[in-house]
């Protein structure tokens, strides 16, 4: 691809156009310095300062000579931009100047060679000199970190993956994800891969997920130093949505239905889920395991209120009221109303 402002070549490019036709290859094209294209995706140019382009197709020699005849289509930097998006950050945000370093290694107990030294010190001066030429003078290369520099925000921890019932929601606290190690304040941005799955929403530095439909989706949170270096670290997490299935034996039906065990796995189940979303440890059953052949007890009861009481309380709302809050395990059978409640108070709080 090749820049052109009306005939005239403009900062790099690979052809020349000779207005007869026919077309040049440029030979010095690498140190003459870097395309208005390439400038425009390194962040140093504006888009409105990209001229027009022109790609060649079905190049033929012409004998004799370094010309060719090619069929000449242009491409504009609309083009370019309706096709991949626009540069981010734009140039006026982009970053102009660069700290590198150059090692000079030897083998352990070797000493320096001097005359390299001095090499590498020309060497150096030659690529910063030459930096500056290719960028057209917009960006510089230093060697040397100013003190007291600004340093970037960085990615200190891990957000965990949530698992949620459709139109539930969580809430994730990223602040302690983040650190800028020069304390400045960090704004949060966060996107996801699949918004008709989980949509998401940021304030201040909590993110809220909330589940669309059944399926998977990526969040990707995004912390900016906006203050200081105005740049970013970025962590994300996985969302499982998951449609509600239905309750075994709903309504369990007070003198018809019997207890089952599967009754309470189910609500462990869901329990865990809410769990998961408030930010709580897993609990700790007893009886991990509850088959048809472990018969249920009232400990398994209380477990459940417990776990779900926790659950509430996580997020910020008053604990459900059950019938019989306080049963013994030698006068309180377990009854219907019971696991009716557990089940009212856990499609509540998803």
């Amino acid at each position: 691809m090749n820049d052109f402002v009306e005939g005239t070549q403009k900062l790099g490019g690979f052809w020349r156009e000779n207005g007869d036709g026919t077309f040049t290859p440029i030979t010095d094209y690498w140190g003459g310095g870097h395309s208005w294209l390439d400038l425009y995706m390194m962040g140093l140019a504006e888009a409105d300062e990209v001229p027009d382009m022109f790609i060649l197709r079905n190049l033929e020699p012409v004998a004799g000579t370094d010309r060719y005849t090619a069929e000449r289509e242009v491409v504009t930097i609309e083009q370019v931009v309706a096709a991949e998006g626009p540069r981010e950050p734009a140039a006026a945000q982009a970053q102009k100047v660069f700290n590198v370093g150059f090692v000079y290694v030897t083998a352990p107990g070797q000493t320096p060679d001097l005359e390299l030294l001095a090499l590498q010190r020309e060497l150096r001066g030659k690529i910063i000199k030459h930096w500056s030429h290719v960028t057209d003078g917009r960006s510089r290369m230093t060697t040397t970190v100013p003190r007291g520099a600004n340093r970037f925000p960085m990615a200190v921890g891990t957000l965990a993956d949530q698992t949620l019932y459709i139109d539930a929601s969580a809430a994730v606290n990223v602040e302690g994800a983040f650190l800028d190690p020069d304390g400045d304040p960090l704004a949060y941005e966060a996107t996801s891969s699949a918004p008709t799955v989980a949509s998401v929403a940021v304030s201040g530095s909590t993110v809220t997920v909330r589940a669309v439909a059944a399926g998977t989706a990526t969040v990707t949170v995004t912390a900016t130093d906006t203050g200081g270096s105005n740049m970013s670290a970025t962590l994300a997490f996985r969302v499982t949505v998951r449609a509600r299935a239905a309750f075994t034996d709903d309504p369990i039906v007070p003198g018809a239905t019997p207890i089952k065990a599967v009754h309470f796995t189910e609500l462990r189940e869901r329990i865990g889920l809410l769990h998961s979303t408030t930010g709580l440890e897993p609990f700790t059953w007893t009886d991990p395991v509850l088959t048809a052949d472990v018969p249920v007890r009232l400990i398994h009861l209380l477990e459940l209120r417990q776990a779900l009481t926790a659950a509430y309380t996580a997020s910020g709302r008053p604990a459900p009221t059950y019938t019989d809050p306080a049963p013994t395990p030698s006068t309180t059978p377990i009854r219907a109303v019971h696991l009716t409640e557990l089940r009212s108070a856990v499609l509540a709080l998803q």
